[in-house]
């Protein structure tokens, strides 16, 4: 994980669109009718459904700040908070590891704009916190530590067992 920060000019984004197809999200970023920093773009395959848009929505006058950060944690302020429903993005990638909470309560986390961390707040959120937890990671480090575990055994065990059995 590279340094974090927060994408768009104020790391907050009203509104959302989701796309028919996945491969659309780059090319309709590049496209320079669309203001990416009032919008932000999911796949299809993304578990929200957006209000519809149908104009390009004011900007958000609400702000996200990095209160901490370190990796694999995260705490965003919002100051002021938003006054309605809205977004705040992270540029950092997105993984499926990453765990949000909002005010103290679980929420999503998101892939907008096919790479960055999204998570959507209520109206008056205050605080974000990201945490990375891979479940796959503590078990990958328990495998490891048991396999070294069965070589140090391995390599240090005949060695002892034929020293106590010279001396029985």
């Amino acid at each position: 994980m590279g340094v974090a920060g927060l994408y768009r000019d104020r790391g907050i984004v009203l509104r959302s669109v989701k796309l028919g197809e996945a491969d659309r999200i780059v090319p309709t970023l590049v496209d320079p009718r669309l203001d990416y920093d009032r919008l932000v773009l999911f796949t299809p395959d993304e578990p929200i459904n957006p209000l519809p848009v149908d104009s390009m929505p004011a900007p958000s006058l609400a702000r996200a700040h990095f209160a901490a950060w370190e990796p694999g944690q995260m705490t965003i302020t919002l100051d002021p908070p938003p006054s309605q429903r809205s977004y705040v993005l992270v540029a950092e990638n997105w993984y499926l590891d990453w765990h949000a909470t909002v005010d103290g309560v679980d929420a999503p986390v998101l892939r907008g704009d096919e790479t960055f961390i999204t998570v959507p707040v209520p109206a008056g959120a205050r605080r974000v916190e990201l945490v990375f937890r891979s479940s796959r990671q503590r078990l990958g480090r328990m495998i490891s530590i048991l396999a070294t575990l069965i070589v140090v055994g391995c390599l240090a065990g005949p060695p002892l067992v034929n020293r106590f059995a010279r001396r029985g």
